[in-house]
């Protein structure tokens, strides 16, 4: 339970969120859903910790059947500074994929 009363079911170390930022950074440059994701992500970034607690409220009977992978991403992304290195990361995966095509 984190000081304001709402239960964050992980936290992560700086490399374990790397490693996330990465993954779901190629992803989104890999399905070709760069804009749609940003715009996303960009519209969901304020309001993100709200979110993610609506969300382990509202999955809270489903989350077993995932596992710890749900909660997990759930409290990854309940931090807006994570949100915001997703974007700078698509953003960048997007502008190496445009280089490495134009030079080809």
């Amino acid at each position: 339970m984190s000081g304001d009363g709402f239960y964050l079911p992980s936290t992560f170390t700086r490399e374990e969120e790397e490693k996330i930022i990465e993954k779901v950074a190629r992803l989104i440059v890999r399905s070709g859903m760069e804009v749609p994701a940003t715009m996303f992500l960009q519209m969901i970034s304020p309001i993100s910790y709200m979110g993610a607690h609506f969300g382990l409220l509202i999955l809270a009977p489903l989350l077993p059947l995932f596992g710890d992978r749900m909660e997990n991403l759930i409290a990854f992304f309940s931090k807006r500074e994570n949100v915001e290195k997703v974007i700078e990361r698509v953003e960048a995966l997007k502008k190496e994929s445009e280089e490495k095509s134009r030079t080809q």
